[in-house]
């Protein structure tokens, strides 16, 4: 992987894992909820694997449910 991709990547995989964790999921309850493969949330969680444009929507949606729309920008970098 490139820098960049290495780093968005990582960015990936730590969404993931705050998501899973603030939801109190499993990847695989994750998985049923976004009706995906549970490998896939691995691999999305492993930082094996990129988020396709639906996902990235879908988990975006999800982290403003758990973190708040404030929250979620911030962490996007849309907020200062």
């Amino acid at each position: 992987l490139h820098a960049m991709d290495r780093k968005s990547a990582h960015a990936t995989s730590n969404r993931i894992r705050k998501l899973i964790d603030a939801l109190g999921y499993s990847q695989r309850d994750l998985a049923r909820e976004f009706r995906v493969s549970a490998s896939a949330v691995a691999h999305w969680e492993a930082g094996e694997r990129a988020l396709s444009g639906p996902v990235e929507r879908l988990l975006e949606l999800y982290e403003s449910k758990a973190f708040g729309t404030k929250a979620h920008l911030i962490s996007k970098g849309g907020i200062r």
